[in-house]
C-alpha cells in the first residue's frame, strides 16, 4: 500500500484524491494547504490528516510518495524537500514558472533518487494516443506541417486570481498550451526554433484575457502553427491537425475519434473506443510505475522540455526575435 501526501487542496487536489483512493494499492493519508479553509475542507471531505507545512508533510516517515497540485509558481517549494527525501513525486503541469526555477529543478534532480512524473494527462487519453500513433506510425507519410487551435472563449478568472496574473501563471501559453506543446514534442520530436506574438494578459485590459500566436520549426523539419487564447467570449476550440505526404489527421480533445484524410477523399472517422477518465488512467499509471519500479509514462525531462518550449514562445513574443532551442 503506497501512502500518499498531497500538496495543494484546490481544484486539482480535490480532483486527484478520489482517483488515488480508488486504487487498491494506494491511499492518500495526509495533505497540506496554506489556506486554512481548503485544508479544513480536505480533512472533512477525505478524512485526511493535516500537516503544518509542505516540508513537514513531505518528510513524514509514513508518507511513501508525494503528489504536488499547488499553483505553478509554488511547485519548486514542494519539489525541493521532496528531492531531499528521494521519494517518488507526481507534479502537476507545468513544471515551474521560470527558467531559473527550471535550472534549479534540473540540478536537484541530478542529485536525488526521486523519480518524478509530470501531469500531462492528455498522453493517457485513448483518442489522443490513437492520433499520435497515426502520426508516428507513418500512416500519413512524412509529416510536413501541423496546427494547434486552442481558443478558449470562456475565461472566467478575475483580477486577484493567480491564474489571471501573468507573472504567476504564465498565461494561456504556460498553463493551458503546455499540454499541446508536450504533445507536439511527443509527435514530432525536439524543437529547433520559435517566433511568436502575444498580448500577455496586459494589466491595461478591462478584464484578464490572453492571446499568443507562434510559428515553430522542429528538428525533424516539421513546421507548426499555434494559436491559443483565454478570451471572455467567442468560440471554444481544442484542436490539433497534422499533414503528411500521404494524408492528414485531425483531432478535437474530448472526442472518442479522430479524422483521417486521404488525398482527394472525404474524412474517414476513426473511432477510438468508449471514453475513459484520463485522470484516473494517469494516476493509476503513476502508482503502477512506483510499485514496479519502472520509468513513468511522462518523465521529468518531458516536463522540462515542455516548459522550455512554452518559455521560448513567451520570450520570442516579448523580445520580437527568433528563439533557438
Amino acid at each position: 500500500m503506497i501512502k500518499i501526501g498531497v500538496l495543494g487542496m484546490g481544484r486539482m487536489g480535490n480532483s486527484h484524491v478520489p482517483h488515488l483512493n480508488a486504487n487498491p494499492n494506494a491511499k492518500v493519508v495526509a495533505a497540506y494547504d496554506p489556506d486554512p479553509q481548503k485544508a479544513a475542507d480536505a480533512k472533512a471531505k477525505f478524512n485526511l490528516e493535516l500537516a503544518n507545512s509542505a516540508e513537514e508533510l513531505i518528510k513524514r516517515t509514513d508518507i511513501d510518495a508525494i503528489f504536488i497540485t499547488s499553483p505553478t509558481y509554488c511547485h519548486i517549494e514542494a519539489l525541493k524537500p521532496a528531492f531531499e527525501t528521494g521519494k517518488p513525486v507526481f507534479c502537476e503541469k507545468p513544471l515551474c514558472r521560470t527558467e531559473k526555477q527550471c535550472q534549479e529543478i534540473e540540478k536537484m534532480a541530478q542529485e536525488s533518487k526521486s523519480v518524478v512524473t509530470i501531469g500531462f494527462v492528455r498522453r493517457y487519453d485513448a483518442a489522443q494516443k490513437a492520433y499520435h500513433e497515426a502520426i508516428v506510425s507513418g500512416k500519413i507519410g512524412t509529416v510536413r506541417d501541423a496546427n494547434v487551435d486552442l481558443s478558449l472563449g470562456v475565461f472566467k478568472r478575475m483580477p486577484g486570481d493567480w491564474f489571471a496574473d501573468f507573472d504567476l501563471s504564465g498565461g494561456v501559453v504556460l498553463d493551458m498550451l503546455s499540454h499541446h506543446l508536450d504533445l507536439l514534442i511527443w509527435d514530432f520530436g525536439p524543437v529547433r526554433s520559435v517566433v511568436a506574438n502575444a498580448t500577455f494578459q496586459s494589466k491595461y485590459f478591462p478584464l484578464p484575457n490572453d492571446f499568443a500566436a507562434a510559428a515553430v520549426t522542429f528538428k525533424s523539419g516539421v513546421v507548426a502553427g499555434i494559436n491559443c487564447s483565454w478570451h471572455r467570449s467567442g468560440r471554444n476550440a481544442n484542436f490539433m491537425e497534422a499533414f503528411g505526404d500521404d494524408g492528414s489527421v485531425s483531432f478535437s480533445w474530448g472526442e472518442q475519434k479522430y479524422n483521417f484524410y486521404l488525398p482527394g477523399q472525404p474524412a474517414q472517422i476513426i473511432e477510438t473506443g468508449p471514453k475513459q477518465d484520463a485522470y484516473l488512467l494517469q494516476d493509476n499509471a503513476w502508482i503502477d510505475s512506483i510499485l514496479k519500479g519502472t520509468k513513468p509514462v511522462v518523465t521529468l525531462q518531458d516536463g522540462i522540455n515542455a516548459f522550455r518550449f512554452a518559455d521560448a514562445i513567451l520570450r520570442a513574443a516579448a523580445e520580437q526575435t527568433r528563439i533557438e532551442l
